[in-house]
């Protein structure tokens, strides 16, 4: 049990961070729509914000952005998490520098524009013309001989950087720019450095001549060829200087390897990629106003990742989007280029039309952390690292406010571990783990569960639950890890098969868990395809984009495929689908033309006026149990193929606060008085229970083109409908396996 006096200092803690964000937050940007992974924005959000009331010159202007960096280093020192002391406790992280950045960011108040020293000298309403130039580099801080050599190795490595990212910004188009490079020892928190593009100049907290250091220069300075042209959303920025800085490092350097825990990129994720892909990653800001920093840990390092899988197909990925955004950006638009997430999603995939054998816009709307969107609520994030026979597991529990600021949130965490030998495995460490302004943290080991197994760990917290996979003893050793190894979820035995780059490697499935030992060189940037055959099942083909080090795949095995149809009538349905589909986008799914899809999901977490999801920017992936609007010009057969959603146990639905829009999971009418809630740990409650407990509204609402609302007493296949959480967190439907009696049809 927490004493009260540790309680009362998380309050004290808590209300301490947010006073301090109030009184420094400053508006860097105006939400103009927050439609999930089609954002819109004037500005630039996620950065440190300068205060630009009054500026009238440079000076002013680098004075103001020196005192605000100041105080956010001041303020983020102070809210360091433990998680950082945790992971290098088990060599996680081993150097001495984590890697968290920023941008420092003057905009005017009105326009949202970036307010830069050049603008300030320029004439008043000057229209600012931008191009292609060149920069310089000014060294401050360093020894003489330091500076000299980095500024000569800065020189060489440029055609590299312009290979890569293509030719600096400036205005006017053809001139050059001078960055300043600031050596500020007294970075700490902020220990990647700070870029400013109203100053042009980047701060950096330390150079020792690592690979680490050269990595982290050129990150910055690959911000400063944007320079006032960064765009508005850290995961675009921060991710594709992240992923071109890896690129760029590894050519100059051939011994940089971003997988090194000790010389590498810290935050370097692409291995555990499909573990870490997860919802709560979504948030146009990376370190929220509170201070709350572990999850910017997470999105730094998956931004970068993710667009490094885009890289993965065209290497010239960077410097051709750069082109084309340079020639396209108009400072004056209502929508500058920079925050038009819809304007740049189009310009990327004209450059690359799919990733991971998917259709861009299709792939790009399944990677959380490029979802620049605002959901409101509580959040539940695992972030896990399969060890040899134990898993490092950090958790991140935490309150998302309508404007995108998070705030940590105290709890215990309970977890139960189970394999295919047991629904109760023992671990040393226990199934406890203490959440504490908002990071938890436990490390469990396993002994004597049978050789290598896939471990499932259930996470409960508060009522919120998620499921990590554990693929036990196939890692290898530590910086000899095995270079591809994996898990086989909802199959215990078959046979995976990875080809690409010229290799075809075959292994075989046991007990949920495969490890591929060699013949695969992740020492670059490689596209593969998988195809995974569970023993007696179905052959299915995914594709990855991987880089260095090693890669944990998790797949989904499917022990069968079955085929089901419906006849939907002309107009609107309020339908779900009661098998878990073979296909990913929904036009695909249904059979309809993309073109002639009207499809829509209604999400209450969602923050605006609208909180629908419209296809083709529907987040929540079809499966049982989600409903939808369907409208349809004609008459309709809807074929589907895919496994059939289990009948042999409950099918369990967690319900957001307000109305949620669900569907009957199974191929078989259900009785709503059937339906069972449960709150948080609580036991099973009958609907009306649970109703006259506040959890839930009683009335389940179906709707028919005939009579349009009505209460549901049976549900029909293919039918959705409505159920109303009344608590904003911890409410589950249950919806037993029961099919309803037919009264007399």
């Amino acid at each position: 049990m927490r004493s009260t006096s540790s309680r009362l200092c998380g309050v004290v803690i808590g209300v301490y961070i947010l006073l301090c964000s109030l009184v420094s937050a400053q508006s860097t940007y105006e939400v103009l729509d927050n439609t999930p992974f089609e954002t819109r924005v004037r500005g630039i959000a996620g950065v440190i914000a300068v205060d630009s009331s009054g500026v009238r010159n440079a000076n002013q202007l680098r004075w103001r952005t020196q005192y605000a960096i100041r105080d956010a280093e001041w303020r983020l020192r102070r809210t360091r998490p433990r998680v950082v002391h945790f992971l290098r406790r088990y060599g996680f992280w081993r150097g001495k520098r984590i890697g968290i950045d920023m941008l420092a960011v003057a905009v005017e108040p009105r326009s949202k524009r970036i307010l830069t020293t050049s603008s300030l000298s320029a004439p008043a309403r000057a229209k600012r013309v931008f191009g292609t130039g060149k920069v310089e580099f000014e060294f401050i801080g360093f020894r003489k001989e330091v500076a000299e050599s980095l500024r000569n190795w800065l020189n060489s490595a440029m055609p590299t950087l312009i290979e890569v990212y293509g030719n600096p910004v400036s205005t006017p188009p053809g001139s050059t720019r001078k960055v300043k490079i600031i050596l500020d020892t007294t970075l700490d928190a902020l220990d990647g450095g700070v870029y400013s593009p109203s100053t042009d100049e980047i701060r950096i907290s330390n150079f020792e001549g690592r690979n680490f250091d050269y990595f982290n220069l050129v990150h910055h300075v690959l911000h400063a060829f944007r320079g006032p042209l960064v765009l508005s959303y850290p995961a675009w920025e921060e991710g594709m200087a992240r992923a071109a800085a890896i690129i760029a490092t590894k050519k100059l350097l051939p011994k940089f390897d971003p997988s090194d825990p000790m010389d590498g990129d810290p935050l370097f994720l692409m291995p555990l990629y499909d573990l870490l892909n997860q919802p709560p990653l979504g948030n146009p800001l990376f370190i929220p106003p509170s201070g709350y920093q572990t999850m910017a840990f997470w999105r730094y390092g998956m931004s970068a990742a993710a667009w490094l899988k885009v890289a993965v197909e065209d290497e010239g990925f960077f410097r051709k989007f750069n082109e084309t955004y340079y020639s396209r950006y108009n400072e004056r638009a209502s929508t500058p280029l920079s925050g038009n997430v819809p304007a740049l999603k189009y310009i990327a995939s004209r450059i690359v039309k799919q990733v991971e054998g998917m259709d861009f816009y299709d792939w790009y709307r399944r990677q959380w952390v490029l979802d620049t969107s605002v959901r409101s609520g509580f959040k539940l994030y695992v972030f896990n690292v399969p060890l040899e026979i134990g898993v490092l597991i950090a958790i991140c529990y935490y309150r998302t406010t309508p404007d995108g600021n998070e705030i940590p949130l105290n709890a215990l965490a309970q977890l139960i571990y189970s394999n295919d030998m047991s629904d109760d495995l023992y671990a040393e460490e226990g199934n406890e783990a203490e959440i504490f302004f908002g990071d938890g943290f436990i490390a469990p080991q396993f002994f004597n569960i049978g050789g290598p197994n896939l471990i499932r760990i259930d996470i409960a917290v508060e009522g919120m639950r998620t499921v990590v996979y554990f693929p036990y003893n196939v890692r290898g050793e530590i910086n000899k890890e095995n270079p591809i190894f994996g898990g086989l979820v909802g199959a215990d035995s078959g046979q995976v098969v990875v080809k690409g780059d010229g290799v075809s490697e075959s292994v075989n499935v046991s007990r949920g868990v495969f490890a591929i030992t060699s013949g695969v060189d992740l020492n670059g940037l490689r596209k593969f395809t998988i195809e995974h055959m569970p023993l007696g099942g179905i052959t299915m083909t995914e594709h990855r984009n991987m880089c260095f080090g090693f890669y944990v795949l998790m797949l989904n095995g499917r022990a069968s495929v079955v085929t089901v149809e419906k006849v939907f009538k002309r107009g609107w349905h309020l339908f779900g689908v009661p098998v878990i589909p073979i296909k990913t986008d929904e036009a695909d799914i249904l059979g309809i033309p993309k073109e002639k899809l009207l499809l829509a999901h209604w999400q209450p977490n969602l923050v605006g006026v609208s909180r629908y999801e419209v296809y083709p920017n529907i987040s929540t992936p079809m499966h049982p149990g989600v409903g939808y609007w369907l409208l349809l010009d004609s008459d309709y057969k809807v074929t589907v193929q895919g496994t059939p959603t289990p009948a042999d146990e409950p099918f369990e639905i967690p319900l957001l606060g307000g109305f949620n829009q669900l569907a009957n999971p199974f191929p078989f009418p259900i009785s709503v008085n059937d339906f069972m809630v449960v709150y948080k740990d609580g036991e099973p409650l009958s609907l009306q229970t649970a109703s006259q407990m506040g959890y839930i509204d009683p009335n389940v609402w179906i709707w028919t083109q005939e009579e349009g609302y009505k209460r549901a007493t049976t549900i029909e296949p293919w039918s959705g409908f409505w159920v109303r959480s009344l608590q904003p967190v911890g409410v589950w439907l249950i919806i037993p396996p029961v099919r309803a009696k037919s009264n007399g049809r």
